[in-house]
This record gives C-alpha cells, sequence and structure tokens, in this order.
C-alpha cells in the first residue's frame, strides 16, 4: 500500500471513530495466531510468522500503550517471545517482555505460564546481551521456579542451560558443573535427547576452564549430533539461544588447540563459523567468532586473520546489542594490534575490554587474556603494571577452583622477573611450575611454551643440553601444525642449541 493511500485511510478512519475498536480487533488476531501455535520452537514455526513481525510490533505498542489492552500484551508477549529470539532481535526481546512483566499483576499473569515464558526469554536475552549477569540470573531463577511449579520440563532446560554459561563467565566452576548434572537429570527425567547434548557441551566448557582438557575433548566430542536439519537447529537455537553444533565446534577447537593439535584446531574453529553463518542466527555467529575463529587465530599466530574476524564480530554484536561479545572482540583486537606493532593503540583497547570484563566480573574473560596482556605490557616496558595483572589473574583462577590458564601465567610471571637482577631462581621455579601445570591439565600446546621459557634461561647459564632435551622432547610430541608460530619459534630454538 501507498504511504500518501496509508496515510488517507487512516484519517478516514480516524474520523469514524473505530480506529481503537481496529486496533484491538487487529492485537486479538496476532494473540490468537501466535497463540495457536502448537509449540512456539517448533521446526518452522519462525519462518512462518517472521513477515507478521511488524503487526506484532504494532499490537504489542497498542496493548501497552494509554488506550490499548495490557493483559493482552502480556499474552502476546509470552507467545511471540520464541520468535523474537530466533530473528535475533534481542533488544526488542527484552523490551517487550520487560513491559509485559510490569504488566502481570493487571493480567493475572503473576506465576502463571505466561510469565514462566517472559523470565525464560528475558533471561535468555540478558545472558547474550548484558555484560553484568545479576539481571539474567533473576529472571532465570524465576524462571526455573515456575517451570518446576507447572512441571515444564523445557522451562527447566532452558533455564539451567543459561544459568550454568553464567556460572562459566563468573569462572564459578564448581556452581556450574552442580546446575549441568542437575540439567543432566532434568533431561534424563523428560527422556531429552536435547537435553542430553546441552549437559555434554556444558560439561565439556567447564572441564575447558577447570583445565582437564581430556575431560573437556570427550565430552564436547561426544555431543556433537550426527545429523541434523537446518530447522531442527534454529528450532534448538530459538529455545536455548545458541545453535548447539556451532558452539560446540567453537569450544572443541580451542580445546584442540591447547592439546597440540593446531591445524585440526583451526580447521575446526571455521567449520563452526560456517555452521552458523548457514544457519544465520546471530548470537550463533557472535559465539563462533570469538570462541572459534578469532581466538585459535591469535593462539596460532595468525594476528591479521583475529583482527578481522574481531571486526566481524563487533559489527554482529552491536546488531544484537550484545556488551559482552563486544567485549571479547575489542581484548582481541587490542591484542592482534600490539602483536603487529601497535603497541599503543592496542594496550589501550585491551585495557578498555579487560576493565568492562573485570567491572562486570566477567572473571573468565579477564582470565583468557591476563597472560597476553601482562606479556603485551612487558614487551612495552611496563613489567610492573604486567606483574599486577598477572596477580589478579592468579587471584581469580584461585578463586574459581579452576586451573585454565594458570600455566601462562606462571610462564609470563617468569619471564618478567627475568628481566630483574638475581631473579634466576625465580624465573626457574616458575617456569618449571608453569611446564608441570601444563602436563597436569593435558596442554601441550602451553606446555611447549613454557619449555621454550624455561630453555631459554637455560641457555643464559650455559646449560644448553638440559635446555634442548626438555624442549625437543616436548616438540617431538606435536604431529601437526609445525608452520604455526609456537612450533616455528621453538624449532628455531633448538637449532640453535645444537
Amino acid at each position: 500500500m501507498l504511504d500518501t493511500t496509508r496515510a488517507y485511510s487512516a484519517a478516514r478512519l480516524g474520523e469514524t471513530g473505530e480506529q481503537e475498536t481496529l486496533r484491538k480487533r487487529h492485537a486479538e488476531y496476532y494473540r490468537d495466531l501466535v497463540v495457536a501455535a502448537p509449540d512456539p520452537t517448533a521446526a518452522g514455526w519462525s519462518a512462518q510468522l517472521a513477515p507478521e513481525l511488524d503487526n506484532l510490533r504494532a499490537a504489542l505498542a497498542w496493548a501497552f500503550g494509554p488506550l490499548g489492552d495490557p493483559s493482552l500484551g502480556v499474552k502476546l508477549s509470552a507467545a511471540s517471545s520464541g520468535l523474537w529470539l530466533d530473528a535475533g532481535l534481542l533488544s526488542e526481546c527484552e523490551t517487550w517482555m520487560q513491559r509485559a512483566l510490569q504488566h502481570l499483576d493487571a493480567a493475572g499473569s503473576r506465576g502463571a505460564r505466561a510469565e514462566m515464558a517472559l523470565q525464560t526469554a528475558l533471561g535468555l536475552t540478558l545472558t547474550f546481551t548484558q555484560m553484568s549477569g545479576q539481571d539474567a540470573a533473576r529472571a532465570l531463577a524465576r524462571a526455573l521456579e515456575l517451570g518446576e511449579k507447572h512441571e515444564d520440563s523445557a522451562t527447566k532446560l532452558r533455564a539451567l542451560n543459561c544459568l550454568a554459561m553464567l556460572d562459566v563467565r563468573r569462572a564459578d566452576f564448581p556452581s556450574a558443573i552442580a546446575l549441568t548434572r542437575k540439567l543432566e537429570t532434568a533431561a534424563s527425567e523428560a527422556n531429552s535427547s536435547t537435553g542430553r547434548q546441552t549437559a555434554k557441551r556444558l560439561l565439556g566448557i567447564s572441564y575447558h576452564f577447570v583445565g582437564d582438557q581430556s575431560q573437556a575433548f570427550a565430552n564436547l566430542s561426544q555431543c556433537l549430533p550426527q545429523s541434523q536439519t537446518t530447522a531442527m537447529r534454529r528450532s534448538y537455537a530459538a529455545q536455548f539461544g545458541l545453535d548447539h553444533r556451532a558452539s560446540t565446534l567453537a569450544f572443541l577447537s580451542s580445546v584442540l588447540w591447547l592439546r597440540g593439535f593446531p591445524e585440526q584446531a583451526a580447521r575446526t574453529a571455521k567449520e563452526s563459523i560456517e555452521q552458523a553463518r548457514v544457519l544465520d542466527h546471530r548470537v550463533s555467529l557472535c559465539h563462533a567468532l570469538i570462541f572459534g575463529g578469532a581466538l585459535v587465530s591469535l593462539r596460532v599466530g595468525e594476528l591479521a586473520a583475529a583482527e578481522q574476524y574481531a571486526d566481524e564480530l563487533i559489527a554482529y554484536a552491536d546488531e544484537v546489542s550484545s556488551e559482552i561479545y563486544r567485549a571479547y572482540a575489542l581484548a582481541v583486537k587490542g591484542l592482534a594490534a600490539t602483536g603487529r606493532g601497535a603497541t599503543e593503540r592496542g594496550l589501550e583497547t585491551i585495557r578498555e575490554a579487560l576493565s568492562a570484563v573485570r567491572q562486570h566480573r566477567v572473571n573468565v574473560a579477564y582470565v583468557m587474556f591476563t597472560a597476553d596482556f601482562a606479556e603485551a605490557l612487558a614487551a612495552s616496558g611496563g613489567a610492573e603494571e604486567g606483574l599486577a595483572v598477572l596477580e589478579e589473574g592468579s587471584r581469580i583462577i584461585e578463586q574459581s577452583s579452576g586451573t585454565y590458564g594458570i600455566s601462562e601465567v606462571l610462564r609470563v610471571r617468569g619471564e618478567l622477573t627475568t628481566e630483574a637482577a638475581s631473579a634466576n631462581a625465580s624465573a626457574l621455579q616458575a617456569f618449571s611450575q608453569s611446564l608441570e601445570w601444563a602436563r597436569r591439565q593435558g596442554a601441550l600446546a602451553w606446555e611447549l611454551r613454557a619449555a621454550v621459557s624455561l630453555a631459554r634461561l637455560n641457555r643464559r647459564h650455559d646449560a644448553s643440553a638440559a635446555a634442548r632435551d626438555i624442549l625437543a622432547a616436548t616438540y617431538s610430541r606435536f604431529t601437526e601444525g609445525f608452520e604455526t608460530r609456537d612450533l616455528r619459534t621453538a624449532r628455531a630454538l633448538l637449532e640453535e642449541l645444537s
């Protein structure tokens, strides 16, 4: 319809005095349309209703307006929550869920299934948008309470999934694993294969950050479904906020790099991004870009690729209004910049990102980048600040009951210590402990870095034979990735020591 025709029709309708009556009928029609769907997360449901988004917006705007019907708005918001999530319209989803929750009492829906749907959607949305997880946790805790009250297994699985993810973000790994075990139990009770796969993925992620890469690899490898249609994957993403396959592959790529398979890690990271692109799911793509593409590229020394992934992540993070993914992207972008020589700009970018994540207790992000940041600071003459960053990272790791990153924190502390006079004994202890922690965790990539640092220290003290033996033994356990940065560095040092 032409705009002029639309304006003329609206004016004539206003003259009849029936405008509000028709708006109400319009809202009631779309409420009935959405409520009639047998399952708001069923495959194909969102695709059928996606063309009606503008009509839903108009209906909700009227319902919550001065002449509207809030009760109708509550029902329509609850019924359409999955549609906003599937479309990646997280900011808009948050807006409508919040407005509906303000009218629960007027609608007589407090404690009802409508509130359960609203709290679930709000909690899931805030999990992926806000840096702080406090508001998300409150909404999800209420959703879980209502899920138990109404014996709704789907809601319990969704709430437990996001609550566990928030605990991982805070680096509260014991709580994350406990919640995942509850999710396992709920999935078994509901005979939900989807729930069991979700629990496996969460266990894999938790073990990755706890520091047990063997268990992380086992769980992540086992939870990849053999065959899923695009519609099935979109349905999962609408329920849990992420595509299961893309998310699993992203974390699996980081685990593969740590275990000493950099080429497999790079291929898996790219596959995670491709899977998210095929699905055209923005939050899943953000997840794959950071935990797969950007991080793995950074680790193998492909700084241009890491920065490219970070730039793409920033664009998508802004599109879905995600503070958390933007902070991750800035950290990678800053580290890539310092690695390419843009030290001042890079350090400022990293400071901005890590200050934000620390302020909002996104502790896992701080730990992920602690050693890299400290190393970059030291390279620019800021060893003292670098040591302070390492101290903060060590404190977070100790409080988390995990050991992810401790090997690198110890190694970089040793590197910074060697700059001080008469500190060789301290450096030797730090490198030796770093090596031991890496071995204990099954993190061959970090073991190689520790062996390189130890070999360099021994060489300075004319202990080349001992230096070479440890490094050669570690290097010999690699079967691929010999042209990646760390392996090239190790090979060059071995040649010097021969």
